[in-house]
Parts: C-alpha cells; structure tokens; sequence
C-alpha cells in the first residue's frame, strides 16, 4: 500500500513539473491602424504553423525556453520575432503594409 501510495506521489510531482515548464504564448496581430487581421500565419520554431481568428488572436502552449515566431500574411511584410518563455506571455504584433505588393 505504502508503494502505490509513493509511486501517485511521484507521478503527480511529474505531471506538476511538465505543467510548470509549459507556458501559454497569446498573440494579437494588427494592422498599423490597430485593425485586428485575421489568417494571419504564425510559423513557430519552423515546425508548427497557427493561425489569427477573426479578432487577429492565436495563442499557443509552449514549453520554457527561446521560440523563433515568423508572421507573414498577404499583402503586409513579414516579421520575424524571437520571444523567451519562462511564464505565459502575450504579445501584440504590428504588421506594415507591404507598399510594392499593393
């Protein structure tokens, strides 16, 4: 009895060390005259690819860590941002008008 009871102990004290280095990243992506866009891409870490809502949010969980994001959408440049985790974060995003695509 004693082991099973030792053995919960230690798994719970796992799970609660993964929930600890997993952090949710929330972002909101706008235009320079704060519109929210939405289907905006969101490449993170060149593996994982999310995308805005219709209010220009996306929120991923990520662990601890430095996080590459690249944002792109038609007809705006491209921004690529580096982001450290360590707790959940939000951030905005601010994409500029692509002139020459227009």
């Amino acid at each position: 009895m004693r082991m099973i009871f030792l053995l919960g102990t230690f798994c719970s004290f796992i799970f609660v060390i993964a929930q600890e280095n997993e952090h949710k990243l929330h972002l909101k992506v706008i235009d320079q005259d704060s519109i929210a866009l939405q289907n905006v891409n969101i490449l993170i870490n060149n593996f994982t690819t999310i995308n805005t809502n219709e209010d220009g949010n996306a929120s991923i969980v990520l662990n601890n860590g430095e996080h590459n994001l690249h944002i792109s959408s038609e007809n705006y440049l491209s921004r690529d941002i580096k982001t450290y985790l360590n707790s959940s974060k939000s951030l905005i995003i601010v994409l500029q008008v692509n002139n020459i695509a227009l």
